[in-house]
């Protein structure tokens, strides 16, 4: 099975879409601030979590849940927007930032993965660039290049149970 969680208007065949929002096109509706999710333990062989995470008020519980739905081996793709980004910063929904050492904590070998006991293979990090570029002029250059030079990172993490 496979879950798209936060699908907003992102609606995917073979997938359960879900999503708070009753204005878009839904398999069920799911406060994904609210736990234990309504799935069981061991469901989802995949799951799709796009623009979400960093909505959420608490996504370290969001990720303990993630984990607890999926089964061992099971993947996780994540889109969310890139810590010094003013999409991260520029939105009043966002509540969590996100780098590259984001999900550390959640690796066999970290020193400080004793917080929780969900378990993760880091398989792909990868940080989307900012869009097109134009001139900016120099008192412009290190708020657009410097710190805004990416908007998004995404992650492909594999569940270890």
């Amino acid at each position: 099975m496979k879950l798209n969680v936060g699908c907003g208007k992102d609606y995917k065949e073979d997938f359960v879409n879900a999503d708070i929002s009753k204005n878009v096109k839904v398999d069920m509706l799911i406060n994904f601030d609210n736990q234990p999710y309504p799935f069981k333990d061991n469901t989802f062989d995949y799951i799709n979590c796009q623009n979400m995470l960093d909505h959420l008020h608490n996504s370290y519980n969001a990720v303990e849940e993630l984990w607890r739905i999926c089964k061992n081996e099971a993947v996780i793709d994540i889109f969310v927007a890139y810590y010094k980004s003013h999409n991260a910063f520029g939105d009043l929904t966002k509540h969590s930032f996100f780098n590259e050492h984001t999900f550390d904590n959640f690796t066999e070998n970290c020193d400080y993965n004793f917080e929780t006991n969900a378990r993760f293979e880091i398989l792909e990090v990868k940080k989307i660039a900012s869009g097109k570029r134009k001139f900016i002029p120099i008192k412009s250059f290190f708020d657009r290049f410097l710190w805004d030079m990416y908007w998004a990172i995404t992650f492909k993490l594999k569940v270890l149970k």
